[in-house]
């Protein structure tokens, strides 16, 4: 596995997949966006405002769908992505983590150091 250079601890990717297991995406709510989403009646959508804003100060909102990602799998005890490697991965699974958000201060097991 290819080290991320952000990332502390890769291998622990293969145990976690947090980042795989839900979809989290930002918007500044300019359309509405936000606001339709509040209304879906469904715990598979967490809308939260986030610590980031854009050049011109507007509040962006953290949207996160709760819906693992088709390309995951499992298999002997670890997860694996069945596009790694391939041109069909996305871009944004790719340079995962852009940035280092509360989130995934929390959650990323790859940040973390590895235990002796």
């Amino acid at each position: 596995m290819k080290k991320h250079p952000k990332l502390k601890n890769p291998e622990a990717c293969r145990t976690c997949a947090a980042c795989c297991k839900q979809f989290p995406f930002y918007d500044h709510n300019d359309d509405g966006l936000v606001d339709r989403i509040k209304l879906l009646k469904t715990d598979k959508i967490i809308v939260e405002e986030s610590d980031f804003a854009t050049q011109d100060g507007k509040r962006l909102f953290r949207i996160v769908l709760d819906i693992t990602c088709s390309a995951l799998k499992f298999k002997n005890g670890k997860y694996y992505c069945k596009l790694y490697g391939k041109k069909s991965r996305p871009r944004m699974c790719s340079e995962y983590p852009y940035e280092i958000t509360d989130w995934e201060r929390k959650h990323c097991k790859g940040l973390k150091p590895r235990k002796a």
